[in-house]
């Protein structure tokens, strides 16, 4: 297919092709709908040019903003880069870019390595497209509900039918089909949901599920009786189906007694996942207990609010011999808090190899970031800090990363906590606490 219809330049570029397939013209069709999620991961810079890709880190992938002056169409992101120290040519940036791009591209780490860029969705965490990100990215704008009732069906000129398959009434909505369709309001009527009238159920859909969600609890229904809605609303909806495409007819008690079934199953699932987090709980205590003896250790924790322009970190370094080193930090907020995890546990990284320990046990209590690097999941969104992360494990001697619950993280937690709360760009590391840091003994176990 390249040879065939993109030779000289990628997918994304391609505006028309000469007699394409219908494979081709086909895949074509998701082309606006990728360009709006997916941004440039920079690894080289070779392959992202400055002004015409999207390689700015903000959850809308844009273009990065110039400060006025002529802009060089063949500019490409590795002239911003020194490639012999492996750190962006600020000098050339501050000449060129507008001042607010700054601490965005300074959040990007260039690849320390020859390495081609590449790109990430930024509709998910990893980085990685999946159908579901896509489906939600393309129904976005629309506010109304997706449900294939007869009318919203006319509406989009797939049928002429508006009527409701299952009543014969005149007119198939969503708050019909829901609430207002005999069946259904004998449905309802049978639950123990309370009718209120004028209020539940009503003309207007959303003033329904309003009720439901908010307005009923606060009427003193209890959460156990509204617990069992979604369900009653799904089966409401294959009771419909199967009256319209197999010609049978579920009575409302069925439907009723099928969706408490669910919604009790589902209760317990939830008592049974409780009780393995509580299990799982109590095993890492036990281990916190069996690590003790883990030393030289560094606990690392960040700490971001989406509200400041900055975030904090923090590491306690205790060694072998009863001391402890105290880190922290304050930089430029990041994309996303699992960004700030990856950076927090660079820096002290980093630090511990200037300190001269080279044979380090790092604890940090994201299990997201843990599993991550255990399995050695690709997640294109963290490209740079992942080249990062093995460049400087491999400079260790011996090197391990594992998981640790927050309460056994506190220390590093309420210095990160307070370096955020200066909100402004720092770096301390010392035997002694900063003075400028209130938090000298924060609390919890150490």
């Amino acid at each position: 297919m390249k040879g065939r219809y993109y030779r000289h330049t990628n997918p994304l570029e391609i505006s028309s092709s000469n007699s394409p397939s219908y494979g081709w013209k086909s895949m074509l069709v998701a082309k606006d709908l990728l360009k709006k999620g997916l941004r440039h991961t920079i690894g080289s810079g070779y392959n992202t040019r400055v002004w015409f890709d999207q390689w700015i880190p903000t959850q809308t992938p844009r273009l990065v903003k110039d400060n006025g002056t002529w802009r060089d169409p063949k500019l490409y992101v590795n002239h911003l880069i020194d490639h012999s120290t492996g750190e962006w040519r600020m000098d050339l940036i501050q000449n060129i870019c507008d001042p607010g791009e700054i601490s965005l591209i300074q959040s990007i780490r260039p690849s320390r390595s020859i390495k081609a860029d590449g790109f990430c969705w930024t509709h998910t965490k990893s980085g990685l497209y999946t159908v579901k990100s896509g489906y939600e990215l393309a129904t976005l704008e629309k506010s109304e509900r997706c449900v294939a009732v007869c009318s919203r069906l006319a509406e989009r000129h797939c049928r002429n039918e508006r009527a409701c398959p299952r009543c014969g009434g005149d007119e198939e909505t969503i708050n019909h089909l829901l609430l207002e369709c005999p069946p259904a309001v004998q449905t309802w009527a049978l639950s123990d949901i309370p009718s209120i009238p004028g209020q539940f159920p009503s003309k207007s859909l959303l003033e329904n599920f309003d009720f439901l969600l908010f307005r009923a609890t606060a009427k003193g229904v209890s959460t156990q009786r509204l617990i069992k809605f979604p369900w009653i609303a799904w089966y409401l909806w294959k009771s419909r189906n199967d009256k319209l495409f197999n010609g049978v007819e579920i009575s409302p008690l069925d439907s009723l007694l099928k969706a408490s079934q669910e919604s009790d199953e589902w209760c317990v699932a939830q008592e049974v996942v409780s009780a393995g987090k509580a299990r799982e709980s109590t095993a890492t205590v036990n281990r916190e207990e069996m690590m003790e003896s883990h030393k030289p250790r560094c606990q690392v924790d960040p700490s971001s609010a989406t509200n400041q322009a900055t975030f904090g970190g923090g590491f306690v370094l205790d060694q072998e011999d009863g001391n402890s080193i105290l880190g922290s930090f304050g930089r430029n907020q990041v994309l996303s808090p699992i960004h700030a995890e990856f950076q927090s546990l660079l820096w002290a990284m980093g630090n511990s190899l200037r300190l001269g320990q080279e044979s380090m046990h790092f604890e940090s209590d994201c299990l997201q970031m843990v599993k991550l690097i255990e399995e050695e999941e690709y997640w294109p969104s963290l490209a740079s800090e992942l080249d990062e992360f093995f460049h400087l494990r491999s400079l260790f001697t011996l090197f391990f990363l594992s998981f640790i619950h927050r309460e056994f993280n506190s220390r590093a937690y309420f210095h990160s906590k307070d370096a955020r709360m200066k909100n402004s760009e720092f770096f301390h590391v010392n035997i002694f606490v900063h003075p400028g840091l209130a938090q000298v003994n924060p609390p919890g176990p150490v």
